[in-house]
């Protein structure tokens, strides 16, 4: 007879992947901070030099983002493993323990959301946590 313990299902975990040639993208604030931009569409109306203006502050905009961009951990440096702390059964519940491992200089924030049939949650595990640079965070 076998135990419990070798019916639960081995650690597992990946690394993050570069998605496509560039893997990057501009984020909602990115998108916000432009169009608070076109502030300067009214003045340009009495005066053309304050197309200057615009475009400065599109140019800045966009070097905020680069920095931004340079500061965060590449995709290869984010880790999350799996680990079961039970043997998973149907109609009982069993518990899982999420380490998420960041090898890059900053914090990152994390949210996370679970793929899970309908029938076995009623609702879907979502979870948010910070991970300083170097270190890991674990949840259940």
């Amino acid at each position: 007879m076998t135990s419990s313990s070798q019916l639960i299902p081995a650690l597992s975990g990946a690394r993050g992947k570069a998605k496509g040639r560039f893997g990057i993208a501009f984020g909602r604030r990115f998108f916000l901070l432009l169009l608070v931009g076109l502030i300067w569409i009214g003045p340009m109306w009495t005066d053309a030099k304050y197309i200057l203006g615009m475009v400065l502050w599109d140019v800045a905009v966009l070097v905020l983002w680069g920095l931004d961009l340079k500061r965060l951990p590449k995709p290869e440096e984010i880790e999350v493993r799996r680990l079961w702390q039970s043997t998973p059964q149907l109609g009982e519940p069993a518990e899982v323990t999420l380490q998420f491992i960041n090898r890059g200089k900053s914090n990152i924030w994390l949210r996370a959301q679970e793929e899970i049939l309908v029938g076995l949650r009623k609702e879907i595990p979502e979870l948010e946590l910070r991970v300083a640079g170097g270190e890991s965070q674990s949840t259940n």
